[in-house]
């Protein structure tokens, strides 16, 4: 497999091709220069790097806008590392999905697409306990499942989950005995 360059230079019929190292043909626009420069070198497997020349002004606005796009999607890759290391960490921290995505100014949906594709790493686990009576079943705690306050945190600084609050009853709930689970209204 060889590396071709080929400079298309616009022309009244097309694109005019030439490969360096291999000779001149031609191509009706760029979309069909790369394939086109392929089959006149006998090589399909062959990478094609193809050089546009307009002419004049236009060649030094395009080169311009061309640097400026490859800036800019530079940018985004670099700018969706950072949001991808802040999901896994805040993740790595409790912060549930709905939380992330407010304070990162995402979708819930993005949230949950980039904690999917990042690897699991070290960091804090968060494990679900059993809850004691009377305690939410959706608490969780940090390492050692004590409910203490982590190391250095005082008593304020650590949410505690709320209980639940009694389930109001309509009245035809309360005829048939609707929402109570132990019998009594």
């Amino acid at each position: 497999m060889g590396t071709y360059t080929v400079h298309a230079r616009k022309w009244d019929g097309g694109w005019e091709l030439r490969i360096v190292g291999a000779g001149v043909t031609w191509a009706p626009d760029l979309a069909h220069a790369g394939p086109v420069a392929r089959a006149f070198v006998g090589d399909p497997a062959a990478r094609v790097e193809v050089v546009p020349t307009v002419g004049g002004e236009a060649d030094r606005l395009i080169l311009r806008a061309r640097h400026r796009v490859d800036a800019a999607d530079d940018a985004r890759r670099r700018a969706a590392d950072a949001v991808a290391e802040a999901v896994r960490a805040l993740r790595g921290a409790g912060v549930d999905e709905k939380d992330t995505a407010r304070l990162l100014g995402l979708s819930r949906a993005r949230v949950r697409a980039l904690a999917a594709e990042a690897p699991e790493r070290e960091g804090p686990t968060v494990r679900k306990v059993r809850p004691s009576r009377g305690e939410p079943a959706h608490r969780a705690q940090a390492d050692g499942g004590n409910g203490e306050a982590p190391e250095g945190a005082s008593e304020a600084e650590v949410p505690r989950p709320r209980p639940a609050g009694p389930r109001s009853t309509t009245a035809s709930d309360a005829a048939s005995g609707a929402g109570s689970t132990d019998g009594r209204i």
